[in-house]
């Protein structure tokens, strides 16, 4: 995966870039601005993402003590002809207005845990 922001002059928005393939997975990116967060706007956050494959179910949990979030004007690109391009109709959505894939925090942890399977 690759995770890059590049603030404006400004320094209160900037352009963010995200990347990810895998061998199983065809690339995908997102693209646009990213606002930065309100002052005063930190909130507690807990982010689980589960994974199940040949050794079990793998857990991450990260929980950010605390968090700010800004707006943001990303769109994501794709094949049409994968899997997320068949979930989104298409090549691209521009739908992130209302989410920011950007938080900005102090530090966080992380937990991962593997199920194995029986």
């Amino acid at each position: 995966m690759t995770y890059e922001y590049t603030p404006d002059s400004s320094g209160l928005s900037g352009e963010l870039y995200v990347s990810a393939a895998g061998e199983d997975l065809p690339s995908y990116f997102l693209f646009g601005t990213e606002i930065e967060p309100p002052p005063n706007s930190e909130q507690t956050f807990l982010a689980n993402w589960w994974f199940t494959g040949p050794e079990g179910r793998l857990k991450q949990s990260t929980l950010f003590p605390v968090i700010s979030f800004g707006s943001a004007d990303v769109s994501l690109y794709t094949s049409n002809v994968s899997l997320l391009g068949k979930l989104i109709g298409g090549n691209t959505d521009g739908n992130f207005s209302i989410l920011s894939v950007r938080g900005v925090y102090p530090a966080a942890t992380m937990i991962v845990s593997l199920k194995h399977q029986n």
